[in-house]
């Protein structure tokens, strides 16, 4: 059981087989798969913040391994209280204990 289409270009019904989607001779049925793709209206800035936020998490890593070279990593920093293993684990670069993050 074959399924035909008809062929706005040449006039003739073509089976799914003889269809090749990307062929450069224009066989395809419809438009080309490139010309329906848009950029999202949204794409910059979103890319801006992912840049942005990879720039924050690696000057917050680059600070966690200073705090390590000098002895204070898992301290936190505003009241040198532990910062949980479970928070740790989690976000190494931690600089607060759960307390003085949630502002408690």
């Amino acid at each position: 059981m074959s399924k035909r289409l008809l062929d706005t270009r040449a006039g003739r019904a073509v089976s799914w087989i003889e269809q090749e989607p990307f062929a450069p001779s224009g066989r395809r049925i419809g438009t080309r798969f490139d010309e329906t793709v848009a950029l999202p209206t949204d794409a910059p800035a979103r890319l801006e913040a992912i840049v942005h936020a990879a720039e924050q998490l690696a000057r917050e890593a680059t600070q966690a391994r200073r705090r390590l070279a000098e002895g204070t990593y898992g301290l936190c920093l505003t009241c040198t209280d532990h910062i949980p293993l479970a928070v740790l684990h989690d976000r190494p670069w931690a600089r607060q204990c759960t307390y003085c993050a949630l502002d408690i």
